[in-house]
């Protein structure tokens, strides 16, 4: 029920299952500070939503959202601002089949949105004046998601960065419907 700021450390690291955080949209703040992140999990079925989380901009790995396995996970509703990626499904960890609904991810210097997992669904997020890719989509295990009626506007990068990984076990049958770049 208020704003939360921290320096130096992950604010909500969530490691039970079936763990709903919704901020009621209110902030949480980092400090810039390396390898932090604003909300992360590493359990099945978490729910973010309604947050605005903001400057977790410190080194390669701070994320406004981390999510590291489980799969299951529903992320919507969250503005994610001056991060280095707004959100991050970590590669090679389960976390896939996953809902990343209506986020809005802006000044983020790698990606808003960076996947690295699959059998996902994002649907009506916007990515726009990030200095890097709106969504970045990289990787052997980013297979089988559904892109749809997402934004990207403004980026330094490309609007949708494609990485697909080495063959044969690279990226494949992902659908790209109603997106505006």
């Amino acid at each position: 029920s208020q704003n939360v700021a921290i320096s130096g450390a992950t604010c909500f690291n969530i490691t039970a299952a079936n763990v709903t955080l919704n901020c009621a949209g209110f902030n949480i703040t980092g400090n810039n500070a390396i390898n932090t992140y604003g909300v992360y999990s590493n359990r099945s079925n978490t729910t973010i939503k309604n947050c605005n989380i903001k400057d977790f901009r410190g080194g390669c790995c701070s994320t406004g959202i981390g999510i590291a396995s489980g799969g299951s996970h529903t992320i919507a509703n969250n503005k994610l601002i001056n991060n280095v990626a707004g959100l991050k499904l970590f590669p090679l960890s389960n976390s896939n089949y996953n809902r990343i609904i209506n986020n809005t991810a802006t000044g983020s210097t790698a990606a808003g949105f960076l996947l690295q997992t699959g059998y996902n669904n994002f649907t009506n997020n916007t990515a726009y004046s990030n200095i890097g890719p709106g969504f970045t989509y990289q990787g052997p295990d980013a297979n089988f998601n559904i892109f749809s009626g997402n934004i990207a506007i403004n980026n330094t990068g490309s609007g949708f960065n494609l990485q697909p990984g080495p063959a044969p076990t690279g990226a494949k049958l992902n659908v790209f419907e109603n997106n505006f770049i």
